[in-house]
């Protein structure tokens, strides 16, 4: 269309990691590697225990790999959400068959159960908050 600047298209793998000062003296895949390792929630269960555990011990690794550094508040709390997340969609996967005939056992079309569906995670969701 004349008057409009054509927009560049971005693949996944060019957007989604930074190019680095520390390119020459890593692979591409010890890159990766190391990333993966400092982007991700240390321990899928959410024990606090695991190796890569404590916010120090992955800022060491960032540290190493000459990553910017995490701020350890903002990052207890994104680790504390994810937490309180993987905790609420284990206890609804566990409640699921005492909701599921409301949306499964009816007619009543997509919309109206996926209404069903969130209004019993919300349920859920409450019913954690509660206790």
């Amino acid at each position: 269309m004349p008057g409009y600047a054509t927009p560049r298209r971005f693949s996944v793998a060019e957007n989604s990691r930074p190019a680095f000062s520390f390119a020459a003296k890593f692979t591409k895949i010890e890159r990766l590697q190391i990333c993966e390792i400092c982007h991700t929630v240390p321990d899928v269960a959410g024990n606090p225990d695991s190796n890569f555990g404590t916010i120090e011990m992955r800022n060491a690794l960032r540290a190493a790999a000459r990553l910017p550094l995490l701020d350890v508040a903002t990052e207890a709390a994104r680790l504390a959400k994810a937490r309180e997340e993987a905790d609420f969609e284990q206890e609804f996967a566990r409640r699921r068959p005492d909701f599921c005939h409301q949306w499964t056992d009816n007619p009543d079309g997509w919309m109206t159960n996926m209404g069903r569906w969130s209004r019993a995670r919300q349920q859920v969701r409450g019913e954690m908050q509660e206790s």
